[in-house]
């Protein structure tokens, strides 16, 4: 029981660091969004040149007919692949403004008060080509543990292709997908650890962020438990989403579709950054008292003298 009390302190923690930050988060819903309705920019219009002179559209209007549907996005006047390299270009653009703003959110997570303009560009920028490096070996790594479970996976297939227990087979994938997220998961929260260390002790190498995060998320049990915590709770938002969506939208509901999907969408994100104000919780609970004196930031007093946030600020 005391354990639990110790992981919902933490979340609440998180949820208090997560709030001060909520209007950066809006932004970058906003500029997803935005950029979003830019790659499908022309897309629409070329779909509803052939749709309109088509009778076999009420197929789409009322409803999905996968057939009709192959059918539309083979057709040459639609090309939507040609929609990709302009999808590439501003998932690219929305992943640098990310990282520009995670510094600066970061920064906020770790401050006692909300943190000025000047201050949170400042640290955006400090830390923009450091995170950027990161981020890059953060790929690398979760890369390579998605192309072992992949090959543990295909080598599964192959041993029980001749099995005459099907059942036992699919639970055993089942099993090995289940353990190959909670891996993926514990390698998001190490990396999420050293972005955290780099923007408080503005680091100047990377190896030692990496490997400062490396080990502390070794110990770091109830900060993984409530990352699966909140793991669970994405995946709960993510399918009940999916099926408000697809039981009360009918398709010819386009607005009712986009509302619901974007909800579910915002709160993902929400949920994403309530991790990494976790993390930001979690670091300064357990850095060391000399570690303190070295961050750049106002770091929060201890957990009895801090004041209470009221959620609805």
């Amino acid at each position: 029981m005391a354990g639990l009390m110790v992981r919902r302190s933490l979340v609440v923690d998180g949820g208090r660091r997560f709030l001060k930050a909520r209007r950066h988060i809006i932004v970058l819903y906003v500029v997803n969004l935005l950029l979003g309705w830019f790659a499908t920019f022309g897309l629409s219009s070329r779909i509803g040149a052939v749709t309109g002179l088509s009778l076999n559209s009420e197929r789409l209007v009322r409803g999905f007919d996968l057939g009709t549907f192959l059918e539309l996005v083979n057709k040459p006047e639609v090309a939507p692949y040609s929609q990709v390299p302009l999808g590439l270009a501003f998932s690219g653009i929305f992943v640098v403004f990310q990282l520009f703003l995670t510094g600066g959110i970061v920064a906020q997570y770790l401050a006692a008060e909300r943190i000025d303009r000047s201050r949170f560009y400042a640290a955006g920028g400090e830390n923009f080509w450091k995170l950027v490096r990161i981020a890059v070996i953060f790929f690398l790594v979760a890369g390579l543990v998605a192309g072992i479970f992949y090959a543990i996976r295909s080598a599964l297939d192959v041993a029980t292709e001749s099995s005459a227990n099907r059942q036992g087979a699919f639970a055993l994938q089942c099993a090995v997908l289940l353990i190959e997220s909670l891996a993926l998961l514990w390698v998001r929260m190490w990396f999420d650890l050293a972005q955290t260390q780099l923007v408080a002790t503005t680091a100047l190498r990377m190896r030692s962020s990496v490997a400062y995060a490396f080990n502390a998320a070794q110990s770091a049990g109830r900060l993984y438990a409530c990352y699966v915590l909140l793991g669970v709770l994405m995946s709960l938002i993510m399918t009940l989403g999916v099926f408000v969506w697809w039981t009360a939208a009918p398709p010819s509901h386009v607005i009712a579709s986009f509302l619901i999907l974007q909800c579910t969408l915002a709160c993902l994100l929400a949920m994403r950054w309530w991790q990494r104000a976790l993390t930001g919780a979690w670091y300064q609970r357990s850095i060391p008292a000399r570690a303190v004196e070295s961050v750049s930031l106002e770091p929060l007093p201890p957990e009895s003298a801090v004041p209470e946030i009221p959620l609805t600020q």
